[in-house]
C-alpha cells in the first residue's frame, strides 16, 4: 500500500473516533439516570402491590373502663368494621391479657384467648363483648392487647392491632376489725371482722383467709372454719351487703409487744381462688401479768433424736404487781413421746397426758410475791416404737409438744376476768426413725441370683455371695440418702446388682473401693407396709492364708447418710460388717463359714 493510501485511512479513523467519543461525565450522568429509572420502576411496582393489599379497610375499636375495682367484672368491647370494598375471610380475633386480668368464663384457661370470626362482609360490623375480672394488685396498671387477622381477596393474611389500659383503683371488699382495748400476752381474746361488698356485683362465693402468725393459737369462731382453722367459706355476698365473723384465740410470745393478722378475701373462678381484697389487722399487746417460758434440754429450740430423753424446765415470773396465791401450773403433752417414761414431782394424768402442779405438790405455789420466780422440772423419753395401726403409720413429721399454762385466782385491777392466766408452748422436732439392715446369703433363690457354692470357704478358692441392704423410714421425709460399705481385700463386685426402686441400684466406686447406693429421696413411712427398700448385689470373695481358722469379712461396715427434711438436720445409721458366718442363711450351719485350707 502506498504512503498516500495509508494517510487517507488514518484521517478517516481519526474522524470516526472523534465522532464516537463521549466525555466521562456524560457517561456517568447517563448511567445514573438509568439506575434511578430502574429504582422508580421497582418501588412503583411495590407501592402498587402494597396499595392493593394493605388493610386500610379495617377499623378495630377496643373500649374498656379506665379504672376498675379488683374482683368486680367489667366489659371489654371489641368492634370490627369492614370499610373496604371487599369481604374479609377467615377472621381470627385474639385477646391477650396480663397476669392481673382474667376472662370471666369457666371455659377459658390462660391469658390468651382466640376466637374465629369467619367472614366479615363489606361494610359490616362485628361486635364482641368479653367479661373480664381484675385480680392484680391495688393501683396496678393492666395493659391488654387485641388483634384481628384475616385473608384479603388475594389470599394474603393481614393483622391489625389495638389495645386498652385499665387501672385497678379500688377493692371490691373493705374490712375493719373491732378488738379489745387491752390484749394480754398469753391470754385469750376475741376480735370481730366486719366486711362490706362495696360493688353492685353479687359474688357467688366469697372466701376469707386469716394468716395467723406462729405464736397465735386459734380457739373458736362464730362460724366454724372450713379448713385449717383459718379459712372461712363466707358464701354468696350480695351487692352492697355486709357481713361479720368473730374469732377467738390467744397470742403467746413473751418478747413481742405487737403482732399482725393479715386478712385476705378471695373469689372462686374456674375452681381457683383469686384474691380480691386484703386487710392487715394490727394488735398491740399489754405485758402479761405472769411470764412463762419452757426450755428443752437447756435450749429454746432443741432437735431430738429417737433415743433422746427430753428434760423440760418451766420457768414462771410474777409480773402482776400483786401477790399471786394458789397458783396452778399445767403442762399438756402431745406428739411422739413415751408417756410411761414421764418423771415429775407434779401429778401426771396419763389419760389426758397432763402434768399438774399445785400448792399441794409444790408448796412455793401457795404464795408468789410480786417479782417472784420459780422453776418446775419434768422429763420424758422420745418414743422409739413404730405404731402398728395404719392410722399411726400415716403419721408424718415427728414432734413432742408441750403447752404450759399458769393461773391464779388473784387478779390485778387491770386484768378483766376472774383469774390471772398465761400460756406458752414449745414443739420439739424429732429426727426420723431410720432402720438399716444388711445381710449376706450363700443360697438366695428369692433374689434370682445364683451363687457359685464352695463351702466351707477355702483359702485361694473363690465363692460368690448375695448381699442385701434393707431400709425402712418412719416419721419424716428424707433426701440425698446414700448407703455405702467398703469391699475388703480379696472381695470383688461381679457387676450384678438390682433394687426395688426405679431410680438406682448399688454400684462399685473405684475411687473408694466401696459399694455405693445413691437412694435419693425416701418419703416418710417407706418400707413399713409393703416391705423395706432393698438393694441387692453379688460379690466374689477369695480367702487367703491369713483367713484360715476365722470368718472371712466379705463386706465392711455399712454407713447410711442423708438429710431430714422436717428437722433440717442430717440423719445417719450403720450396720456391722458381714462375714462368712452368714447367720441369716438357714442353709449354713453354725461354724461352717470358718475358712479352711484348700
Amino acid at each position: 500500500m502506498s504512503l498516500k493510501a495509508i494517510e487517507k485511512r488514518m484521517r478517516k479513523y481519526r474522524k470516526s473516533t472523534e465522532r464516537n467519543y463521549l466525555p466521562r461525565w456524560i457517561k456517568r450522568t447517563l448511567t445514573g439516570a438509568i439506575v434511578v429509572g430502574l429504582l422508580i420502576i421497582v418501588f412503583g411496582a411495590a407501592f402498587i402491590v402494597y396499595y392493593l393489599n394493605e388493610p386500610r379497610g379495617v377499623d378495630l375499636a377496643v373500649s374498656a373502663p379506665s379504672d376498675v375495682a379488683r374482683g368486680v367484672p367489667f366489659e371489654l368491647d371489641v368492634n370490627i368494621t369492614n370499610i373496604s370494598g371487599a369481604p374479609m375471610q377467615n377472621g381470627l380475633l385474639t385477646v391477650t391479657l396480663p397476669e392481673g386480668l382474667l376472662l370471666w368464663s369457666s371455659k377459658i384457661n390462660g391469658n390468651i384467648y382466640s376466637e374465629s370470626i369467619g367472614s366479615v362482609g363489606t361494610g359490616s360490623l362485628t361486635k364482641k363483648v368479653y367479661k373480664i375480672i381484675a385480680v392484680g394488685g391495688l393501683n396496678s396498671r393492666q395493659d391488654l392487647a387485641v388483634s384481628f387477622s384475616y385473608l384479603n381477596q388475594n389470599g394474603t393474611r393481614f393483622e391489625v392491632k389495638s389495645g386498652a389500659a385499665v387501672l385497678v383503683s379500688s377493692e371490691v371488699v373493705s374490712a375493719s376489725v373491732v378488738k379489745p382495748d387491752q390484749i394480754l400476752n398469753g391470754s385469750s381474746f376475741s376480735f370481730t371482722v366486719n366486711y362490706v361488698n362495696n360493688s353492685d356485683f353479687d359474688f357467688p362465693n366469697l372466701v376469707l383467709e386469716a394468716d395467723f402468725p406462729d405464736s397465735y393459737t386459734f380457739d373458736s369462731a362464730s362460724e366454724p372454719p372450713s379448713s385449717l382453722s383459718n379459712v372461712w367459706q363466707l358464701g354468696s355476698s350480695l351487692a352492697r351487703s355486709t357481713g361479720t365473723i368473730a374469732i377467738k384465740g390467744k397470742f403467746s410470745n413473751s418478747s413481742a409487744s405487737s403482732f399482725d393478722i393479715p386478712l385476705k378475701f378471695f373469689t372462686v373462678l374456674n375452681g381457683k381462688n383469686y384474691q380480691v381484697a386484703d386487710y392487715d389487722a394490727s394488735f398491740s399487746l399489754s405485758p402479761s401479768p405472769i411470764g412463762i417460758s419452757i426450755f428443752t434440754n437447756g435450749m429454746d429450740h432443741y432437735v431430738a433424736k429417737p433415743v433422746d430423753t427430753l428434760n423440760y424446765v418451766i420457768q414462771y415470773n410474777n409480773m402482776s404487781g400483786i401477790a399471786l396465791t394458789n397458783v396452778t401450773v399445767k403442762a399438756a403433752l402431745s406428739g411422739f413421746g413415751n408417756w410411761s417414761s414421764v418423771k415429775t414431782d407434779g401429778s401426771f394424768d396419763p389419760n389426758v397426758r397432763t402434768i399438774t402442779w399445785t400448792s399441794a405438790t409444790t408448796p412455793p405455789l401457795q404464795f408468789i410475791s410480786p417479782g417472784g420466780t420459780g422453776r418446775l422440772n419434768f422429763s420424758l423419753n422420745v418414743s422409739s416404737a413404730i405404731p402398728t395401726s395404719l392410722q399411726g403409720l400415716s403419721t408424718k413429721n415427728l414432734y413432742v409438744r408441750v403447752v404450759a399454762s399458769v393461773s391464779s385466782p388473784s387478779v390485778p385491777y387491770y386484768v378483766s376476768g376472774n383469774s390471772t392466766f398465761a400460756e406458752t408452748s414449745v414443739e420439739t422436732k424429732i429426727s426420723s426413725l431410720v432402720y438399716l439392715n444388711a445381710r449376706a446369703l450363700l443360697q438366695d433363690p428369692g433374689s434370682g441370683i445364683v451363687n457359685a457354692r464352695s463351702f466351707p470357704p477355702k483359702a485361694g478358692v473363690p465363692t460368690t455371695y448375695t448381699l442385701h441392704w434393707l431400709l425402712s423410714n418412719y416419721g419424716n421425709d428424707l433426701s440425698e440418702v446414700k448407703i455405702s460399705a467398703p469391699l475388703p481385700p480379696g472381695v470383688t463386685f461381679t457387676d450384678i446388682a438390682k433394687s426395688n426402686i426405679a431410680s438406682s441400684t448399688p454400684a462399685y466406686d473405684t475411687s473408694t473401693q466401696s459399694m455405693v447406693w445413691n437412694v435419693g429421696d425416701v418419703v416418710a413411712n417407706s418400707g413399713l407396709i409393703t416391705g423395706p427398700i432393698e438393694g441387692i448385689f453379688q460379690v466374689q470373695a477369695t480367702p487367703d492364708a491369713s483367713d484360715i481358722g476365722s470368718y472371712k469379712t466379705i463386706l465392711g461396715k455399712t454407713i447410711l447418710s442423708g438429710n431430714d427434711n422436717f428437722t433440717g438436720t442430717s440423719v445417719n445409721a450403720s450396720y456391722e460388717p458381714l462375714t462368712t458366718l452368714l447367720p441369716t442363711d438357714l442353709t449354713v450351719s453354725p461354724g461352717e463359714g470358718v475358712v479352711t485350707q484348700r
